[in-house]
């Protein structure tokens, strides 16, 4: 459960039992209580239930980040659970990762030196982001303590 700027308004997001679409039940305010109680021994009494959605979660990384002139980064490249913002903070540093090395080529001894780089940056980073981490950097404890079942 995640407070939202919105006075009186929570996000919440659970790992429920995948279910046929014909057999899962209504998400309502009812079964969000019920919900809230199982998990966490609270009675939050939802209601006004705004807008409601089921996901799978799934991961995936591209076979490769470059072929000749051209360059995946962000959701091109990986894909994330929704939760705790993982696609959007690995895309966004892949951004600024590969900008800053197209920046370098002008000036590096082989433009293929800065790519490489970025290559070798964004596989890493995707690594441990697949691996669950280790020791993740202090950006990821958040999303990865979000994101643990």
């Amino acid at each position: 459960m995640v407070p939202v700027p919105d006075p009186g308004r929570w996000r919440i997001i659970a790992h429920v039992p995948a279910a046929a679409n014909a057999d899962a039940p209504a998400i309502d305010a009812a079964y969000l209580d019920r919900l809230i109680m199982e998990r966490m021994g609270l009675e939050f009494e939802v209601h006004d239930v705004g807008w409601t959605s089921r996901f799978t979660l799934t991961h995936g990384v591209a076979d490769g980040y470059r072929r000749g002139r051209v360059f995946l980064a962000g959701d091109a490249a990986h894909v994330h659970s929704p939760v705790g913002g993982q696609g959007l903070n690995t895309g966004v540093q892949d951004a600024h990762n590969l900008i800053w090395k197209l920046a370098e080529v002008d000036r590096a001894p082989s433009p293929s030196t800065a790519c490489t780089r970025f290559l070798i940056r964004v596989q890493a980073v995707l690594q441990q982001v697949r691996s669950g981490g280790g020791h993740p950097p202090p950006r990821w404890r958040l999303t990865l303590l979000v994101t643990r079942r």
